[in-house]
């Protein structure tokens, strides 16, 4: 694919982006309505999978019912998969693994005579210590904003394998962080 055709794709993407991510999640936003943390995760799922449609050369006549019928399946999976794990699902603080300076601040909070300041100051000195999917996960997850359910479907697994590694990474760096600040100090 040369760079006018992706050019265009994006283009084409943008265009149906604003025309009609109003109406997908307003439909996410009505049958999701017991599971409303999945909404935006949906809408941008939902057209993501357009964006990698348009550039597998996939042709869709008509956008509006395109994008309906993949918002339609997203949500099926969406209650498919709630229904399933309701009962296994790890018991985390959804902030714990959406809010970056959570993260990293909530990192010292079984020690008291940690500072939020130390912490953060360390903070890039701590990302160079973890090997690289650690690093790759973090980077996903709170630099590019990705959703738990998008990082699952990159790494051909479950979401809740996903809410476990990040829950184990949070450990190995509060850890990390502990030993790093011993020494200095």
């Amino acid at each position: 694919m040369d760079i006018n055709e992706r050019e265009r794709d994006m283009q084409l993407a943008d265009k149906l982006w604003r025309e009609y991510e109003p109406y997908i999640r307003k439909l996410c936003n009505y049958k999701l309505n017991r599971h409303k943390e999945y909404i935006d995760d949906c809408v941008q799922d939902v057209f993501i999978g357009l964006v990698e449609a348009i550039h597998k050369g996939t042709k869709i006549e008509y956008p509006k019912t395109w994008l309906t019928t993949v918002a339609n399946n997203m949500i099926k999976d969406i209650y498919s998969l709630a229904s399933k794990t309701s009962d296994k699902v790890i018991s985390l603080s959804e902030k714990d693994l959406i809010d970056d300076n959570y993260f990293w601040n909530d990192t010292g909070s079984e020690n008291s005579n940690i500072s939020e300041e130390q912490i953060l100051s360390v903070k890039e000195e701590i990302i160079q210590m973890l090997n690289e999917d650690e690093q790759r996960l973090l980077n996903e997850r709170f630099e590019q904003k990705l959703s738990i359910a998008l990082i699952a479907r990159r790494y051909n697994t479950t979401e809740n394998n996903i809410y476990q590694k990040l829950f184990r990474l949070k450990s190995k760096c509060r850890k990390l962080i502990r030993d790093y600040l011993e020494q200095q100090y």
